[in-house]
């Protein structure tokens, strides 16, 4: 089981095309540079609902991410990655 996770994370560091780049994690980290650009954004605040749903995707990316990083960091020091 251990191999087969780390074969999968080797496949997502790269992005994978089984998940349409869901694991894509330059572009994911892309993504969140630009939802930081636009909270940062003059009237950001001027819609609060939508404000709202991309401060949630912000949310949902960053965890991900950090999920990512955390399982990415164990497996280096592992040897396995």
């Amino acid at each position: 089981m251990f191999r087969e996770e780390v074969a999968r994370l080797k496949q997502w560091r790269n992005g994978s095309t089984t998940y349409g780049g869901l694991f894509d994690i330059d572009s994911l980290r892309e993504d969140i540079q630009e939802l930081e650009s636009r909270i940062a954004a003059p009237g950001f605040w001027d819609d609060n609902e939508a404000a709202q749903k991309v401060l949630k995707e912000r949310t949902v990316m960053e965890k991900t991410l950090a999920s990512w990083d955390s399982s990415t960091v164990r497996l280096k020091i592992s040897g396995s990655l």
